[in-house]
């Protein structure tokens, strides 16, 4: 009778095992292998200087935006690195440098963070407003 019990008991351990082998795990997804972009630190890691890429607009029918924002996890916190500078339109792409500054009272870590790249036009006739929004890893380094 012990036998049987113990049978009983090894088959609902492997059916649990095979029910968990078969649902998979909870593996991350790795990020792509690709570039990322580098951000310098000061000396009091407290803004990170990125360039980051605004696209072409007409500065007769638009009037444009840039904000760039740094998030980077500290223990239960998530520091926020802010920054919106002055912008002008181009017929081309050009590339920006921006200084993202931390929140007051925080400092970033050198490491990986995310960068999150916001550029908002408003068209100055119909004040109609268009929003693009790109991301990408960064590196911060001192």
């Amino acid at each position: 009778m012990k036998a049987v019990k113990k049978l009983t008991g090894l088959k609902r351990v492997l059916a649990l095992a095979a029910v968990l082998a078969l649902t998979g795990t909870g593996w991350a997804k790795k990020p792509p292998a690709g570039p990322s972009v580098s951000g310098d630190l000061n000396a009091e890691r407290t803004v990170a200087t990125v360039t980051v890429t605004m696209p072409a607009c007409n500065p007769l029918l638009v009037t444009p935006s840039l904000s760039v924002y740094i998030f980077q996890p500290s223990g239960r916190l998530l520091n926020i690195g802010t920054a919106n500078p002055a912008v002008t339109c181009t017929p081309a792409d050009q590339e920006v440098i921006v200084d993202v500054n931390a929140i007051p009272g925080l400092a970033f870590k050198p490491g990986p963070a995310t960068l999150l790249i916001r550029f908002v036009t408003v068209d100055i006739a119909t004040s109609v407003q268009t929003v693009s929004e790109s991301g990408s890893r960064i590196d911060l380094r001192p």
